[in-house]
């Protein structure tokens, strides 16, 4: 019989030979290492990378620790998937620690997890992770999960510790019709409770309000002009809303924009009148600039005098805002003080900007249904119906103001010093608002309405003398979403405007492009300037019957610009384009600059405190991370627009690395809690899907079907391989952009 030959010893690794079967990752990685040192921030990109691969190395961490405590043989513990990286991978004792090539997650790989059926060693071997019991089993898959949730709150701390910057609850505009617009609740009011929630910042009112069912009423206790009222607010959630909400914008300080580093950002509206304005230094408004001072609407000889908080408590950029709509149609000149380096003295300079003037097309649209009314108001006061469920809300048919007279239709005549124009809704707002900030005093206006009569429907004539509220015309309102009204402040009421011309101007834009009465208007593609100031052609959108307001205020924040229209005439379908020309019979109050939001330092004075800050925190963002995924999943919200991958992750971890360790720090925590959620969804593949399985086995005393479980892994491993392809595509799109921009 011949001898048994025995395999030959494998050669020892040289560093030749290492070279030889690692060449190809070599080349690459000296190549990134050569893009790094040549286009990046070397020190960024280490903290960076050192802190994604930190918060991977923690969740599997957490998996290894409870597998050593519940005594369980751990084979590999990986950061990363794939080979291994050069000289990244050994053995000590049971377990191989590596890192690996493809930095997307981690793994411990444990004996007996996942396994099957026949695997005698694992099913004979004590330490195997399917000899555990289901509660020991449990502890290990969640032990991942457990470590980030606790790392983002020790991170939180950090930060805490340090001081981190919040936006106050400060509401500086609102939705026209919103909830707080409709509970009179006034722009400059700060929330001083919200819930059980005692004074909270901006973030904390979102998963408190998103979290309300239709019906459900919060309680609010507000401040304004160091006046207390406490009420009962119900979130709305209109058609196409991701979420329920109270219709309020947080406060902005009176600081132009400055972007991250290595980010496009622009202080003014690109092609407004702000944008060409020139300084007394030469320059107009550059990034960093703070607006301290700008023409007093007060001083008859309109001087500039400066911007500051009152002692009632309103902050001043609510001066700034209601000084830009007592001179709406004049030149403001605005005092601004420059960013300066650090260690040089800031300059100042004054920067005049021309007026913004209305521009027309010609088209009158018809005026749509009341939908709301503001508490409190005089349409309140007057009773004055807005929409209900099916029933239609009162439609103005007549306005009229001093010696003034808007009429639909042509029903009113004119007389001796009694003028009458054409009713159109979309200025509305502005011929009232002229006329009462030139008119002293206590005014009325009448108001005539056309209301259906229970019964038999039909529509009844109702003249309501409204009293004009000067204090309540200068809140400032915006237009949230396509569905968002138009609003008379000053009489308290909110109206549709619909997507159907009325009447066309003889000689207009309109008229030449072609339009007619009776053309209803079904979507628009809006042109507008980039950030790089190239024009951008934009997308179609549907405009719904009720959204021609909203149109309406974008044509005017990109005029001069064209859009295109998708007309409906008679059951034919047409493009059509909607040009404007600038008249200079009504100036805007449009702000054109871009400011930062106001901040406030949040300060934890203990570890005590910062603790509680911080577990408050975690439990924010887990709240609004899962409220996010659900609306994901009903659609609510874009994925595209709300998803990013790993590629995206590096580079705001890489931009903010390069501006504060504390702002990295707290990117990181927040992935922690991304992580954490995202890790335990039920879904095969993942702890949470794991955890399912467990569940399930605790329940019926044994594991699933050998059969069922590797169908439903099947199915998990797919599902996580193309949720990592479009993440991904997503990041590459978004690099692609970015690119195309610069």
């Amino acid at each position: 019989m011949d001898k048994p030959v025995n395999p030959p010893a494998p050669a020892e690794e040289t560093p030749a030979s290492w070279l030889r079967q690692n060449l190809l990752s070599v080349l690459i990685g000296a190549i990134c290492l050569v893009l790094v040192l040549r286009y990046l921030d070397p020190l960024s990109v280490v903290l960076a990378a050192a802190g994604l691969t930190f918060i991977i190395f923690i969740h599997e961490l957490g998996h290894f620790g409870a597998a050593k405590l519940c005594n369980v043989r751990v084979e590999t513990f990986s950061i990363g998937f794939g080979p291994a990286l050069p000289f990244c991978a050994y053995k000590y004792g049971e377990t191989t620690y590596k890192l690996a090539m493809v930095p997307l997650g981690g793994f411990v790989k444990m004996l007996g997890e996942g396994d099957g059926a026949n695997d005698e060693d694992a099913d004979r071997d004590p330490r195997s992770f399917k000899n555990q019991t289901v509660i020991e089993r449990m502890f290990i898959i969640s032990a991942g999960v457990i470590m980030n949730i606790l790392l983002a709150s020790v991170l939180f701390v950090l930060v805490y510790m340090n001081g981190l910057e919040e936006m106050p609850a400060t509401i500086a505009q609102m939705e026209a019709g919103g909830t707080a617009w409709r509970q009179n609740i006034r722009t400059g009011t700060e929330i001083r409770k919200i819930a059980d929630r005692e004074n909270p910042w901006f973030d904390d009112l979102r998963p408190i309000v998103w979290a309300t069912d239709k019906g459900d009423q919060i309680d609010l206790r507000l401040e304004h002009r160091g006046q207390q009222r406490t009420i009962k607010a119900e979130p709305i959630l209109d058609e196409g809303a991701p979420f329920p909400m109270l219709g309020i914008a947080p406060t902005e300080s009176l600081q132009l924009y400055h972007g991250r580093k290595y980010e496009d950002s622009s202080p003014v509206r690109l092609g407004s009148t702000a944008a060409t304005a020139t300084g007394s230094d030469g320059h107009g408004f550059r990034a960093g600039d703070t607006i301290i001072g700008m023409t007093d609407p007060d001083e008859k000889d309109r001087k500039i005098t400066p911007l500051a908080a009152s002692k009632d408590g309103l902050g001043a950029v609510f001066h700034y805002y209601r000084r830009l709509a007592k001179l709406a149609g004049e030149p403001i000149a605005f005092q601004v003080r420059r960013l300066a380096p650090k260690g040089q003295e800031a300059s100042e300079a004054t920067v005049t900007v021309l007026p913004t003037f209305r521009r027309e097309s010609g088209l009158r649209m018809r005026m749509g249904p009341i939908v709301a009314t503001r508490a409190g108001s005089a349409a309140d006061r007057a009773q004055m119906q807005a929409k209900d469920g099916a029933n239609p809300g009162d439609r103005i048919v007549e306005v009229e103001f001093g010696t003034t007279v808007l009429a639909a239709g042509g029903k009113v005549e004119a007389t001796a010093g009694r003028t009458v124009k054409p009713l159109d809704p979309l200025q509305l707002p502005l011929e009232i608002n002229r006329w009462a900030d030139r008119t002293p005093g206590g005014k009325t206006v009448k108001v005539t309405v056309l209301r259906e009569q229970p019964g038999d429907h039909s529509e009844k004539r109702i003249t309501l003398d409204l009293a004009w509220d000067d204090e309540a015309r200068l809140d400032r309102m915006t237009g949230m979403k396509a569905s968002t009204p138009l609003a008379v402040n000053g009489l308290g009421f909110a109206f549709h405007v619909q997507a159907v011309v009325d009447a066309v101007a003889p000689g207009s834009p309109a008229e030449e492009a072609g339009f007619k009465p009776n053309d209803t208007i079904e979507g628009v593609k809006f042109r507008y300037l980039d950030a790089k100031g190239k024009p951008d052609e934009g997308n179609w959108q549907n405009a719904k019957p009720n959204q021609w307001a909203y149109v309406d205020e974008y044509v005017q924040l990109n005029a001069p610009h064209e859009c295109q229209v998708r007309v409906n005439r008679s059951g034919e379908k047409k493009e059509m384009t909607l040009a404007t020309a600038e008249t200079r019979e009504f100036g805007l109050d449009v702000n054109h600059l871009n400011f930062l939001n106001e901040f406030r330092i949040q300060k934890a004075s203990s570890i005590g405190e910062a603790l509680q800050m911080g577990a408050y925190r975690t439990l924010r963002m887990v709240q609004s991370t899962y409220i996010n995924l659900y609306a994901m999943l009903f659609g609510r919200v874009s994925a595209v627009q709300t998803m990013s991958g790993p590629i995206t992750l590096a580079r705001i971890s890489y931009i903010l690395a390069g501006e504060s360790v504390w702002k990295l720090i707290l990117l990181l925590a927040l992935i922690n809690i991304n992580l954490a959620v995202v890790n335990f969804l039920p879904i095969p593949m993942l702890d949470g899907g794991h955890m399912m399985f467990l569940i399930y086995e605790g329940f019926r005393g044994k594991p699933p079907p050998e059969r069922v479980f590797i169908i439903l892994s099947y199915i998990g491993l797919a599902m996580v391989l193309c949720l990592m392809a479009f993440t991904v595509g997503l990041d590459i799109y978004r690099l692609i952009k970015l690119w195309m921009k610069w």
